[in-house]
């Protein structure tokens, strides 16, 4: 066989190969199975309208950057601890931080020794994240960012390094403002966290580990998120955009390049990205901000009530109607806007000013963000009527102080036990060192494991008052009042957060 007769055969073969690869990659393009079909082929899945639609939304992205970026800044600080109180948790003063809590902040850093030798001094060098928001130099921040530096450094995009001074500060919402003295800042343009839906796209713009101006993507997952044990006052939003240590003050921005949120929390196993972040909604920022710009400190709107979801055993316990929602007030603390406006424990709150409201930590959120002197409304459920109190929102005090009953007898103390729960007096002594001077009752003295008690949420230290509608004075009172009814009963009850109404489930 000459050599020509063996290159044709060659090409050929090869001709076969790719015609037959060039078919299966078809059908299996396609999704067919019959190599031998004459069908045409399949329309595309978009028109190259839409795909010009598709590929201008990652433009979106890039704008979002060209815009925003410039006005987010790096925040540098430099920590100084004793020697005491850098051992006092085993040598790691960023334990509460990526220990054993599941969520942390975005604040890291290294504990290092004075640069001088000295032992009895540590510090440590962190990075945050900050968002300008006046070219007057102020920038929005975390508390938890800049809380105790004894220096603070901003890092602009632009290259410029500078001082800067803290404006003021609140650990209620871990919120604080910063200022530079510089010309020509770039300013965030604010928007209106209010009009966010679970599904928007949002990014995160910030310094996570130390890396500045990175920007990630992500949609809304959830809002108005609380009980997260970040700050007094939550409704956070949160997000699957990858924000890291070092996101903390940092932005987060929807597609309109305004900025919807302040990032602030991360839950993590890992001390790093899992998926689930959190920010501080701009619009309770902006109000912490501007307070913080015009006299350094915050005011806070207050009611003077100790509030708490309902749940569906307090609902039964408290017979109401079903599908009642609201807001149930355990204690009106007294000579408060509350008790002068005739609010009563045991008041069920639908609404505030006609806006439902089914959640305490809203409903708390609210009247915080009220001005001192602004008259609101709420209405109440009680005995089975609805009622509309209006009253002049008060300033929240420095320190809350709770004053009891009639003061406690220092008879020998007894005991009961029954559901779960084992009760004693209440002496004038026990009172005293429990922090309950002042009142009567039975303090729970042993709870269960796994009893409905536990359930409930008694615990050792608290103080039941009531059962039912009947004050509980005695041991055997309580016992007597419990029994062994297949009913849920509604406790009345005082803990170190006040007074609350707890339903115990029968056994």
């Amino acid at each position: 066989m000459d050599t020509l007769l063996k290159w044709k055969i060659v090409a050929i073969a090869l001709a076969v190969v790719v015609l037959g690869l060039g078919t299966l990659m078809t059908i299996m393009y396609l999704g067919g199975s019959d190599s031998g079909s004459s069908a045409a082929p399949a329309a595309p899945l978009f028109s190259r309208e839409e795909l010009s639609a598709l590929a201008d939304t990652d433009k979106a992205f890039v704008a979002v950057n060209q815009v925003v970026s410039p006005a987010v800044v790096q925040v540098e600080t430099v920590i100084k601890y004793s020697d005491t109180s850098y051992h006092e948790f085993g040598g790691d003063m960023f334990e509460e931080f990526f220990g054993e809590s599941p969520f942390d902040d975005f604040f890291g850093g290294s504990p290092f020794e004075h640069p001088g030798g000295d032992i009895d001094e540590y510090y440590t060098q962190a990075m945050g994240s900050g968002v300008i928001v006046s070219d007057e130099g102020y920038i929005l921040t975390n508390n938890h960012v800049v809380a105790d530096a004894e220096e603070i450094t901003v890092h602009l995009s632009d290259g410029r390094s500078l001082p800067a001074v803290v404006i003021g500060a609140d650990a209620g919402t871990d919120l604080a403002v910063i200022q530079v003295e510089a010309d020509e800042l770039p300013v965030a343009t604010l928007g209106n966290s209010d009009s966010l839906f679970v599904g928007d796209w949002v990014v995160a713009i910030g310094s996570p580990f130390g890396l500045e101006s990175t920007v990630t993507a992500g949609i809304v997952s959830a809002l108005g998120r609380d009980n997260m044990h970040l700050a007094d006052y939550e409704e956070f939003i949160q997000t699957d955009a990858a924000i890291n240590p070092g996101n903390s003050g940092g932005a987060l921005s929807n597609l309109a390049g305004e900025v919807v949120g302040i990032n602030t929390a991360i839950a993590t196993q890992t001390g790093s990205y899992m998926g689930v972040g959190f920010a501080i909604p701009i619009n309770l920022a902006r109000n912490i901000m501007e307070q913080l710009i015009e006299t350094g400190t915050v005011t806070r709107g207050w009611l003077g009530v100790t509030l708490q979801d309902v749940t569906p055993e307090l609902a039964e316990a408290l017979e109401l109607p079903d599908g009642t929602a609201g807001v149930l007030i355990g204690e009106v603390l007294p000579d408060t806007p509350a008790d002068d406006a005739g609010f009563k424990a045991g008041d069920l709150i639908t609404a505030l000013d006609d806006e439902a409201m089914d959640d305490a930590s809203k409903l708390r959120n609210k009247v915080a963000a009220a001005r001192p002197g602004e008259s609101l409304t709420l209405t109440v459920l009680r005995h089975g009527k609805l009622h509309e109190l209006s009253f002049t929102v008060g300033e929240r005090p420095a320190e809350l102080t709770r004053s009891g009953g009639s003061p406690s007898h220092n008879h020998a103390p007894q005991q009961a036990t029954t559901r779960g729960i084992t009760v004693e007096t209440l002496t004038g002594d026990l009172a005293a060192q429990l922090g309950y001077d002042g009142t009567d009752g039975v303090v729970v003295t042993e709870v269960e494991r796994n009893s409905t008690a536990a359930q409930a949420g008694l615990y050792v230290g608290m103080i039941i008052l009531s059962v039912g509608d009947e004050d509980v004075r005695s041991p055997a009172e309580f016992a007597e009042l419990v029994g062994d009814t297949d009913e849920a009963l509604l406790l009345y009850a005082w803990n170190s957060g006040g007074r609350i109404f707890l339903a115990l489930p029968p056994e």
